[in-house]
């Protein structure tokens, strides 16, 4: 593990870098499934809903910096309202978590999840989700290796 890297809250001169992060994680799983393919405006749409959203408390988003603060991966996490028909009223939704390339594998994702779940678990929360492409091998070892396992599918069919 990393001992130089730090896990903090995000700032807002944080997220241009967030912003390439995501791009990279995009055009990855675009190489599964064309329906990622960020639109021409996506990056700055992106942009400017992490720079509303920031402020939120509905919103965590944690980054991991290396000794020179420099930002090598986030974790955006949500508070999601469940319909009142159901016993959880709220839960938490890993939106995205992405770590640059060369910080892989060096524990940064595992401590920027365990940053985003305790800020759930604080905020009493009891459940998290994400959704994890099924062609994304490594991504779902991850996940298993962070105790997520299967819960729903998601099925699609292009009709256009």
């Amino acid at each position: 593990m990393n001992s130089a890297m730090t896990v903090r809250d995000a700032t807002s001169g944080d997220l241009p870098r967030i912003v390439e992060l995501w791009c990279d994680l995009n055009r990855q799983h675009e190489s599964f499934d064309r329906s990622w393919t960020v639109a021409p405006n996506g990056r700055d749409r992106f942009l400017a809903t992490l720079e509303l959203s920031l402020p939120s408390p509905q919103v965590i988003l944690r980054v991991a910096v290396d000794e020179n603060d420099v930002v090598v991966g986030y974790c955006h996490g949500i508070v999601k309202m469940q319909p009142e028909f159901w016993t959880e009223p709220i839960i938490g939704m890993i939106v995205s978590i992405c770590v640059d390339g060369n910080a892989r594998s060096t524990g940064v994702g595992a401590r920027l999840l365990g940053a985003v779940i305790d800020s759930f678990r604080d905020a009493g929360i009891e459940r998290v989700e994400t959704l994890v492409s099924s062609a994304n091998d490594s991504a779902l070892r991850f996940w298993s290796r962070s105790s997520f396992a299967p819960h729903s599918n998601i099925l699609s069919r292009r009709i256009g």
